[in-house]
């Protein structure tokens, strides 16, 4: 589970520092090795991350989990 990825500015952005409000518009993200789309995954029993919009053969989708 990625924990950043890049806006559309190429900024990292990390999954920790997204706040996004109800109903507000979900904003684009990109994998850094990959550059296909990105999606945040607000989750309460792991920490928020990044996946893969689409299914993807990226070797930066798997990266190590930290511990919790």
């Amino acid at each position: 589970m990625p924990s950043y990825a890049l806006n559309l500015d190429n900024e990292v952005i990390y999954a920790s520092s997204v706040l996004i409000k109800p109903k507000e518009k979900r904003p684009w993200f990109k994998c850094p090795a990959c550059e296909n789309r990105m999606v945040f995954v607000e989750c309460e029993r792991k920490t928020n991350h990044f996946r893969h919009y689409r299914n993807s053969d990226c070797e930066f989708e798997s990266e190590p989990e930290t511990e919790e």
